[in-house]
């Protein structure tokens, strides 16, 4: 009753219309307390509820995943009460040398596809991390920073770099970029090549180095695509971003708009040596879980939502980004 009561009473501008407990004597105190709403034995019929604009999801934390998966499938704003780093739908992506992507999943699937998802066993019992890399995806970065300082003769910062790419703007009139520079990991093949398709005389170097910054997305939105095919019943809830890219809030924001996902921040974690040393904890009795040691040790930072731009822009920069991974298939030999 807690949460009802403070969004009944405490939060200004919110209005209480409804609330949903299997238990008969809940609703009846929660009528009897909070006055003139709607009480749901069933939380889908809540959902379905016309009378309903968001949800806070208050249950047992083995039961978030689907409550918050069924409220975002019946497009509705979703706050829920504990972090969901160890749960079914949190995405997870590493901008560091490497691009990667991993989800989780409650299910085994292997993508017998292309091989393009890689799978792994989670730490969490139950839980699997179905992953995709961009190999040197970061290195793409420092490659083009320092033929950016090779011409100017002089040292080019990344935020100077990210202040010319955000000051460009979003253009379908702008290139392509392809990251693979040294292969494609995934799905496997080594014979290409990175490359920039649709380039003309007027495109600065603030252009050329957002559709770098771009093209992680757009491979990211790929492999999300790849996830949701082989598991139809799955809900991508966020996309949880660590390692040196997170500190640009234009890539951040090129991920959540061309993903169509939320975007946050996890400071201050380092990574696998931190999530070694939290196994490590719960192998030794320091804690009794990873779940438990987890909710301690990771800790989430600022959110980037997708903003309110046209999809049909990003479905047509999508298919570009298609086009030109089969233009340099197999490049190499």
């Amino acid at each position: 009753m807690i949460h009802a009561r403070n969004f009944a009473k405490a939060i200004p501008g919110a209005t209480l219309t409804a609330v949903a407990d299997p238990s008969r004597e809940a609703l009846e105190q929660a009528e009897h307390e909070l006055g003139n709403l709607a009480t749901f034995r069933d939380y889908n019929e809540l959902l379905h509820s016309a009378l309903v604009d968001a949800v806070v999801v208050v249950t047992p934390t083995n039961l978030h995943v689907g409550v918050v998966s069924e409220a975002a499938a019946a497009g509705k704003h979703i706050l829920c009460e504990k972090p969901m780093a160890m749960t079914a739908g949190t995405c997870v992506d590493v901008s560091g040398t490497a691009s990667v992507f991993a989800a989780t999943t409650s299910e085994l699937r292997p993508d017998t596809i292309d091989g393009m998802l890689g799978v792994g066993r989670s730490a969490v019992p139950g839980l699997w991390h179905p992953y995709a890399y961009v190999n040197g995806g970061g290195m793409n970065l420092e490659w083009f920073k320092t033929l950016a300082e090779s011409l100017r003769g002089s040292k080019v910062s990344f935020d100077e770099l990210n202040d010319m790419a955000a000051e460009a703007g979003s253009s379908d009139d702008h290139p392509v970029f392809v990251p693979h520079l040294a292969g494609r990991m995934s799905p496997s093949d080594p014979g290409m090549r990175g490359a920039w398709v649709g380039l003309v005389w007027n495109h600065s170097a603030g252009v050329l180095y957002r559709s770098i910054l771009e093209s992680i997305a757009l491979e990211y939105q790929l492999y999300k695509e790849r996830l949701l095919q082989i598991n139809p019943d799955q809900t991508v809830l966020e996309l949880r971003n660590t390692g040196g890219g997170n500190t640009s809030a234009l890539w951040r924001q090129l991920k959540a708009d061309t993903m169509n996902v939320r975007v946050v921040e996890i400071p201050d974690f380092a990574g696998a040596t931190h999530g070694v040393a939290m196994v490590a904890a719960v192998g030794a009795g320091m804690y009794d879980s990873v779940e438990e040691i987890a909710r301690q040790w990771v800790k989430t930072g600022s959110a980037t939502e997708p903003s309110a731009q046209d999809r049909t822009q990003v479905e047509r920069r999508l298919q570009r980004y298609r086009d030109a991974l089969a233009m340099m298939q197999g490049y190499a030999g």
